[in-house]
């Protein structure tokens, strides 16, 4: 039977909450973090993005092996790293050892976004699947902004005083996400959320039936299958998802990564090809190099103003941190809900 397409949404879009929700109380602590540590801005800025160093290098890898095993499972250990991460930024000791812990986060963060998008919209009705993706990534301002609520409310009760004050949370998110890491492990074994590997045996991608893209039924157990295929050309062209649906929208779907470029060229298993040869294919796409760049840019300027804004409007308007906290979390949530909605409004 596998695990339910509406569960895997659920726990998908909880787990995005709770990773969202450790940046949004990263944010919130900063100042306090830089005090303890006496950091100076450049230090507690690199202490706030040091999780996208451990994201870069770990990204490319899961990527690589989600076509040779589980997906879940991959997810499933960096997931494990992120808990490991985020408790250890709690229980730091000074900003070494800190810095590592968040630089572990980014390694969690990369498994869970490799591999999650992918399954939802393969597994997602047909007539649904903008809903469900809008559904799953609404939680990442909703996550940034309930750590800003969290943290900021938290500490203004005064119940815990000194550092303690910001090292609960985050050790208390890492310990709350390891039941979410659990039943990912159990279900890594369900072979309707295991990524197939079946060569074309030389003939072009356009002539596969379904069979060749799905492997048979009854080893496959009528789950979502992938078959990771590319074909060789002096311009390689983009990777597309193609979606192939059973009779029945709530069945799995089985999906097939097919390269689009001259459809005689020849088709090979992308098991058999170099880690590099593909990050070359990649980088040599100058549609997907812009809009990598395009997106690091909206990174910079969104991740500055996520970072320090609220100690702007506490410092630079004179209001509380609870007010501050409370502010900037709902506007967080108003605006992503809002661009969400207009996003999944316009693909429907």
């Amino acid at each position: 039977m596998g695990l339910h397409p509406k569960a895997m949404l659920a726990v998908f879009s909880t787990i995005q909450l709770i990773t969202y929700l450790d940046r949004g109380i990263m944010a919130t602590y900063l100042g306090y973090i830089q005090d303890d540590y006496n950091l100076s801005s450049l230090g507690a800025g690199t202490l706030a993005g040091a999780y996208m160093v451990g994201y870069m290098l770990a990204s490319p890898a899961f990527a690589h092996f989600a076509s040779r095993m589980s997906p879940l499972l991959l997810m499933g250990v960096g997931l494990t790293a992120w808990c490991i991460s985020v408790i250890g930024t709690g229980l730091s000791l000074e900003y070494g050892t800190i810095l590592l812990a968040r630089t572990g986060t980014g390694v969690g963060e990369a498994a869970f976004a490799c591999m999650a998008p992918p399954l939802i919209d393969a597994k997602a009705p047909v007539a649904q699947k903008s809903l469900w993706m809008s559904v799953f990534y609404i939680f990442i301002p909703v996550g940034y902004a309930m750590g800003y609520l969290v943290a900021g409310q938290w500490h203004s009760s005064g119940t815990v005083s000194g550092s303690f004050a910001w090292r609960i949370p985050f050790i208390a998110i890492g310990i709350g996400l390891a039941p979410f890491v659990f039943f990912v492990f159990v279900n890594s074994t369900d072979k309707s959320l295991t990524y197939a590997k079946k060569a074309l045996n030389g003939r072009p991608p356009e002539t596969a039936s379904e069979s060749d893209l799905v492997g048979e039924e009854s080893k496959d157990e009528g789950g979502l299958s992938e078959a990771l295929l590319e074909h060789k050309g002096s311009d390689p062209g983009p990777t597309v998802l193609e979606h192939v649906a059973g009779d029945d929208p709530e069945d799995s779907t089985k999906i097939a990564f097919l390269d689009t470029d001259d459809p005689h060229n020849t088709s090979t298993s992308i098991e058999h090809e170099r880690f590099l040869d593909k990050l070359k294919l990649v980088v040599n796409n100058r549609v997907y190099v812009l809009i990598i760049l395009g997106y690091a840019a909206q990174t910079f300027v969104v991740g500055g103003f996520a970072y320090w804004g609220i100690r702007y409007v506490e410092n630079g308007l004179h209001l509380s941190e609870s007010v501050a906290t409370l502010s900037f979390g709902g506007l967080t949530v108003a605006t992503g809900v809002i661009i969400m909605l207009f996003i999944y409004f316009l693909q429907t």
